[in-house]
């Protein structure tokens, strides 16, 4: 036992690199896994789909956004960043509504309660009949994958990297074990992390509002992976979904409110889980030792949709000197620029940032 702790310390002091990995990793794979793929794929045998557009379009149908979702969604350009932000857009403005008739309204709030729920839980479920399809979609997908390398990338993922990948493939398994599926794994029984943004924040935020914020979602994923991995209790069982219900509608909401800290506690195992953790939002375990990490590539991650954890991420990295962006062919300049301008904006303005291509 004392060797095999010994062991696990070398290694995670022997990592110097980080590599970001995101959706356009499995793009240069070869894998169809965009929003348009997806919904080409599944728009005529997933009825859940078509509602869920027409129910977006229909709340955004006096915004800005609402044109801007119609256009891209048909010129091929619409991406699953654009999507997660369809999706908090949706949500603020049924919340922003609620609040107005509620306000305006206050004898009836009553009635308005009751729509605002029903209309709430209705884009969620839709929503997460969507995120179903697209992780059945993902599994259909890589059912056929056949393994290959990227010359300069198996370059790049040597023993001396360890991989963030923010994928639910297992693409990048390719190349190295070395990794944390940050949104969870296709494989793993995990529970996606897939929604909008941190960024989307409410004046008073409510649980049904939030349930699809990525920062819930990461902690009901850390949680989930708690009670399997380390208590070994069966996701399919029903103790697994009481907890998960539990911690998903009491406890994060309330972690992330003003109030902070854990709700009425009703479980041993989340008493438990409360006593390790804090009254805190989790916070990943590194897999590296930070002070030993000297460069961050980036394999085909957006950036954009994923700011607030790569600024915990560089937070740490005392001894960074280079971060490397990979492109592929036919991606625009002005992308690629604003790429570079967001990690400046992240890991500092005087930043070396190098652009490589995946060949």
């Amino acid at each position: 036992m004392e060797i095999i702790e010994i062991k696990e310390i070398i290694k995670m002091s022997d990592y110097t690199k980080l590599a970001i990995v995101g959706n356009g990793f499995d793009l240069a794979h070869g894998l169809k896994t965009n929003y348009y793929d997806f919904v080409e794929d599944r728009i005529k045998i997933c009825i859940s789909l078509g509602e869920f557009e027409k129910e977006v379009e229909n709340t955004l149908k006096n915004q800005n956004y609402e044109k801007e979702f119609s256009y891209y969604k048909s010129k091929n350009e619409f991406y699953w960043y654009d999507f997660e932000q369809v999706i908090g857009e949706t949500t603020n403005v049924i919340f922003q509504e609620y609040l107005m008739k509620f306000s305006e309204n206050p004898k009836d709030n009553q009635e308005i309660q009751k729509i605002y729920e029903m209309k709430m839980h209705k884009i969620n479920s839709l929503f997460e009949e969507v995120t179903t399809e697209f992780y059945e979609y993902l599994r259909k997908e890589v059912s056929g994958f056949i393994e290959k390398k990227i010359d300069n990338i198996a370059a790049e993922l040597d023993n001396q990297t360890f991989v963030i990948n923010f994928n639910y493939t297992s693409t990048v398994e390719t190349y190295t074990k070395n990794i944390r599926y940050i949104h969870g794994s296709l494989f793993n029984n995990d529970l996606p992390v897939f929604g909008f943004p941190m960024m989307t924040r409410f004046d008073f935020p409510d649980t049904l509002s939030e349930t699809h914020n990525k920062a819930y979602q990461r902690d009901l994923l850390h949680f989930s992976r708690h009670i399997r991995n380390n208590k070994g209790i069966n996701f399919q069982s029903d103790k697994y979904k009481n907890l998960i219900e539990e911690m998903k509608y009491v406890h994060i909401p309330s972690l992330h409110s003003g109030k902070g800290g854990y709700g009425e506690i009703q479980c041993a195992e989340i008493e438990e889980y409360s006593g390790v953790n804090g009254d805190f939002t989790f916070k990943e375990e590194n897999e590296y030792d930070s002070d030993k990490i000297t460069e961050v590539i980036f394999l085909g991650h957006s950036i954009i949709a994923d700011t607030e954890v790569l600024g915990e991420i560089f937070e740490e990295l005392s001894n960074l000197e280079q971060i490397v962006i990979y492109s592929y062919s036919g991606e625009s300049e002005a992308t690629l620029d604003n790429k570079v301008k967001m990690i400046k904006e992240i890991a500092g303005q005087d930043s070396i940032v190098t652009v490589k291509f995946f060949s």
